[in-house]
């Protein structure tokens, strides 16, 4: 007979078998089928105790005695389903945070489906969520900003600029930035522009003169600072000018030269002759000295003796152009003299009309006492010639 036949029956599994995982309660299906050999039962059956002999005690309990299948056929066969293991662990999460997965496997060989007997029913994998918290996340700077506007506009200062730690800001225990968040550098450094300032007036210089007025000046310089780096030159003089010492001065008289000598005052019998100078060089001002000394010299001059008269003529011991007078004693007296009722000489010799040919109209009008008009005798006259001979003219000045 062809294996066309089954027979099912339904036992109880014992603890000492291990067709299934399932305590002694669970029911277990056993499959009978004819087969060509009728020795594989008992070894199937061994096989499944562990190779202890208590086939019977399966069997056993079948509605049907297995006898009876030794009557349709020699050859039989228990076909066996195939049950899972357990569950291995869960494997390690496919992250360590954020959420992720993680998956365990069993397999279908406990026992492993044999003899045509079905397979594990169910899925032989499972995975599940883990690792579900969030990420610690780091912070991150935002690139750097603009430089500030430097601190000066000349002379080295500083600009400033700044970043954030927001890039991204750290959460779930993230670590902060690492490194400033701010920097700094030079800018400006060239020099500034320098302008010039005066420096204070110096005193007053010594005045060019004493008195009489003169001048003085004062100074500075541009040098307070002095101009650098393009910076504008001061404004204004280096040097001012003042007058000073403006009262007179005292001015003591001073000689001029002496002038060229004059003519002898006679031609014979002995005369002078005189020079003069003059207190103008400079003339005494403001309180000044008088020159001291003689403004005149004198000096003796034509000192032979005079020829004695020879006439009853009144004879001229004078120099050419000078008058001499009639009178006891000789003076001469300058050729500009008038007929001015002046009595020149001490005799009135000069206001007469005999002896100085003055006019009698213009005599007539002077005091009586002031002229004489009377000529005088020959006799008078010659001894009047005679004591002039004996006698030096005198220069009135």
């Amino acid at each position: 007979v062809n294996s066309h036949y089954y027979k099912t029956c339904h036992v109880r599994c014992l603890r000492q078998t291990r067709v299934s995982s399932t305590q002694d309660s669970s029911l277990c299906q056993i499959r009978l089928r004819f087969m060509s050999f009728e020795q594989r039962i008992n070894a199937f059956l061994g096989r499944l105790n562990d190779g202890k002999n208590e086939s019977h005690n399966i069997l056993a309990k079948c509605s049907y005695n297995l006898l009876n299948f030794r009557e349709w056929s020699t050859n039989l066969v228990i076909l066996l389903n195939g049950g899972y293991t357990s569950w291995t662990s869960w494997a390690t999460c496919s992250v360590t945070c954020g959420g992720g997965t993680q998956g365990r496997t069993r397999s279908c060989t406990n026992p492993a489906p044999q003899y045509n007997g079905l397979s594990c029913s169910g899925s032989a994998s499972d995975s599940q969520s883990c690792n579900t918290h969030n990420c610690p996340i780091n912070g991150g700077y935002t690139s750097w900003s603009s430089w500030d506007t430097c601190t000066v506009t000349c002379g080295g200062g500083t600009q400033d600029r700044t970043r954030s730690c927001t890039n991204p800001v750290p959460q779930y225990g993230g670590l902060q930035c690492s490194g400033a968040a701010s920097s700094q550098q030079s800018c400006n450094t060239h020099h500034c522009p320098i302008d010039g300032v005066w420096t204070s007036w110096s005193g007053w210089g010594t005045c060019t003169v004493t008195c009489g007025g003169g001048s003085q000046d004062r100074t500075r310089s541009c040098t307070n600072p002095a101009p650098q780096y393009g910076g504008a030159n001061c404004v204004g003089v280096t040097s001012e000018t003042q007058g000073c010492n403006s009262q007179l001065c005292i001015i003591d008289g001073a000689w001029s030269t002496w002038g060229s000598w004059g003519g002898c005052s006679t031609t014979c019998g002995g005369g002078k002759y005189s020079r003069a100078r003059t207190c103008s060089d400079p003339r005494p001002q403001n309180g000044g000295l008088a020159c001291s000394g003689d403004s005149s010299e004198f000096g003796d001059c034509n000192t032979n003796a005079c020829p004695v008269a020879s006439s009853g003529q009144y004879v001229q011991l004078c120099p050419s152009g000078w008058f001499t007078c009639y009178g006891g004693s000789v003076s001469c007296i300058d050729e500009a003299f008038v007929c001015d009722c002046e009595t020149d000489c001490d005799d009135g010799s000069d206001e007469t009309t005999t002896y100085a040919t003055c006019d009698a109209n213009v005599l007539a009008t002077c005091p009586s006492s002031a002229h004489m008009t009377a000529s005088f005798p020959l006799t008078t006259l010659l001894l009047t010639v005679v004591s002039i001979v004996t006698a030096w003219c005198v220069l009135k000045i």
